[in-house]
């Protein structure tokens, strides 16, 4: 009789033991979920913000240059043409020629501001934000904009250039 209460004795002082490890596994379950949803609404949400701020960023650029003759589409060397992998805008400042120009290079949206008659390399522009590829089309009154983004999706835009409208009339 007296091995009997030892026994029931050892395996009463298990069930706290076991209560207390299944608790914990049901945290350490429940923390690994909850890192797995905070880790994939973090990458979207980081993926959702580089798809508005290189649209937006593109389209404040268009808006502050959108006067007569002040924005273009060419090559990076300022080759002006219909389509082309790069923004320029124009402006006079105390008498002389500076361009802007807005472009990707090397998975990244870039910005040069320089003298318009200085010869520059893509890579000396300032990167902005990651992007795949741009790509602009210049036609009457508007600019279209395709986007490819780091992510490799895609998205097109149309602005129309107030300043063409205003010399047709």
């Amino acid at each position: 009789m007296m091995k009997m209460r030892v026994k029931r004795k050892e395996l009463s002082s298990f069930a706290p033991l076991f209560v207390f490890a299944l608790f914990a596994l049901s945290v350490i379950a429940v923390l690994l979920s909850g890192a797995k949803i905070y880790k994939e609404n973090n990458r979207r949400d980081s993926s959702s913000y580089d798809r508005v701020t290189v649209s937006q960023y593109i389209a404040t650029r268009i808006r502050q240059s959108d006067r007569a003759d002040a924005c273009f589409v060419g090559d990076f060397a300022g080759n002006e043409s219909q389509e082309g992998d790069t923004l320029f805008y124009r402006e006079i400042i105390d008498g002389e020629e500076y361009l802007t120009r807005i472009y990707c290079y090397n998975g990244y949206l870039y910005e040069l501001f320089s003298l318009a008659e200085d010869e520059f390399e893509p890579r000396d522009g300032e990167p902005i934000i990651p992007v795949h590829s741009l790509h602009f089309r210049r036609s009457k009154g508007s600019i279209e904009v395709d986007i490819e983004y780091s992510d490799r999706s895609n998205a097109t835009f149309f602005f129309t250039l107030r300043s063409d409208a205003e010399v047709a009339e």
